[in-house]
């Protein structure tokens, strides 16, 4: 009796182990990871490059808990050596329902508070749509274009199909991402490519004071690889 008790226990926690490791890889399998991301940017305004650059994710493998809400622990940065520190800086939600992300806001990215969010929808479906309201906050007042802190942004999304997206030597194929303000006097827009593997690879941000922000995939790395290569260019630049 307590070896067929025993046997039946043993069936019931493979079950449940078998379903738990089923079920992990469906969830947290881009920006919860360990990695570093590298971007290239460019703002234009005017049909002008003003500035050009490269933008650092560090994804820290870890949750960060923002207010009711679970996201992943990222970092944005411009400069590398602020990646050593590990300071979380905002997150992205990543869950079966959805991921959208707080793109950069610091110095030259803080324009993009007011413009649409990378955000995509799961189960994925081309053509399907929805809405994203939101309330920046007294952090992110802006006279000048009207935004008070009680003011709530709204934003339609439309996923637009499938496309490509160049990475190395690699084709990857993706989902067009669409959306625009509905409520600002000066719309704003995104347009962004999502794939599977890698998230958001491509963001254009096109934002309340006329300017367009676009940030391309050129890296991706593990956070050891990244202080590898990191610490071998430093090496370098001193012995020249």
């Amino acid at each position: 009796m307590n070896s067929q008790y025993s046997g039946r226990m043993k069936k019931i926690i493979t079950v449940v182990l078998g379903l738990l490791i089923y079920s992990a890889p469906l969830l947290s399998q881009i920006y919860y990871k360990e990695v570093v991301y590298t971007f290239h940017y460019t703002i234009e305004k005017e049909n002008v490059i003003t500035q050009k650059g490269v933008i650092y994710l560090g994804c820290l493998g870890k949750s960060w808990p923002f207010k009711e809400q679970k996201q992943a622990a990222v970092i944005w940065t411009t400069h590398k050596e602020h990646l050593d520190k590990k300071l979380i800086s905002t997150g992205i939600y990543e869950e079966e329902d959805a991921i959208w992300m707080h793109p950069p806001r610091e110095d030259e990215f803080a324009i993009l508070e007011y413009s649409p969010f990378p955000y995509i929808r799961f189960p994925v479906s081309a053509y399907m749509s929805w809405k994203r309201d939101f309330t920046p906050g007294r952090n992110w007042i802006n006279k000048k274009y009207g935004i008070q802190a009680e003011s709530v942004l709204k934003f339609d999304y439309k996923n637009s199909g499938t496309d490509s997206f160049r990475y190395k030597n690699r084709v990857l194929e993706c989902w067009k991402i669409d959306a625009e303000s509905v409520n600002l006097k000066s719309k704003t827009r995104f347009s962004g490519l999502f794939n599977s593997e890698y998230g958001f690879v491509r963001m254009m941000f096109q934002n309340i004071d006329k300017s367009v922000i676009i940030l391309e995939l050129d890296q991706v790395q593990g956070w050891e690889s990244f202080r590898g290569e990191s610490f071998l260019s430093s090496f370098y630049s001193h012995q020249t």
